[in-house]
């Protein structure tokens, strides 16, 4: 018999809850017209490539214009990479003339899991599969979706502030000017978590960071460096749950 409690739930011998009281704050984000005419587009751009992976039956597609769409909301700087990379990969494969990028047989394991629970494999793991998945080629014409890859990497170069990460800087520096907090800044994609970084460290502000390709000694590394009186910040993707 399995006993499943939630922190909630939980009580010492005196009946107080053990864990502090979660509260949850929710910062609302209005994109800017620039970021909204990046967002219609790329939100077009996912429903054709879906509909069409759709169609061909190509679970694999249909799970790439899935992804695109969460980075969207991830930050400006996730969907731009993820924009640059497809468009330099289809760019590659129509120069290069030849089929579509292969993958292992232990990826096409991988992948496989991924598409039934992405996270049932590591951080790491799952990065490497979603940047792999962004080379595969989904319209018949490769020509068509490079033209409107180059429309939407210029769409999302025209934007100088990204007005999510904005926000979190706003609410860091009141949180910080208050009191000597210990604040963690968790982020799916390593490309907004870098991203995130370079802002921080704008600001004057000493971070860590832990993603899943550092190696367990820097992760180490780097929750030692949080533990330190002048490291307020931690900026970690899911490796660091």
């Amino acid at each position: 018999m399995a006993i499943r409690r939630t922190k909630g739930e939980i009580l010492d011998e005196t009946g107080n809850p053990v864990f502090v009281k979660r509260r949850v704050q929710t910062l609302p984000v209005v994109f800017s017209p620039a970021e909204e005419e990046l967002y219609r587009a790329v939100t077009a751009y996912v429903a054709e490539g879906y509909n069409l992976a759709q169609a061909q039956k190509n679970k694999a597609a249909g799970f790439l214009m899935v992804l695109f769409q969460k980075r969207m909301v991830s930050s400006v700087e996730a969907i731009r990479k993820s924009l640059e990379r497809r468009l330099q990969a289809l760019v590659r494969l129509r120069e290069e003339g030849g089929p579509s990028p292969e993958i292992s047989a232990e990826e096409a394991r991988k992948l496989d899991e991924y598409l039934a629970d992405p996270d049932s494999l590591s951080d790491a793991e799952r990065e490497r599969l979603e940047q792999w998945l962004e080379t595969l080629p989904v319209h018949a014409r490769i020509d068509l979706e490079i033209a409107k890859l180059q429309e939407l990497c210029a769409t999302a170069h025209k934007i100088q502030v990204d007005t999510k990460a904005e926000t979190l800087l706003r609410f860091l520096e009141d949180l910080l000017r208050q009191c000597e907090e210990k604040v963690l800044v968790f982020t799916e994609y390593r490309d907004t978590l870098h991203y995130v970084e370079r802002l921080v460290r704008e600001r004057g502000w000493n971070c860590a960071v832990i993603h899943g390709e550092m190696p367990i000694t820097a992760r180490r590394a780097s929750q030692r460096e949080f533990e330190k009186t002048g490291t307020p910040i931690l900026l970690p993707t899911d490796a660091a749950g």
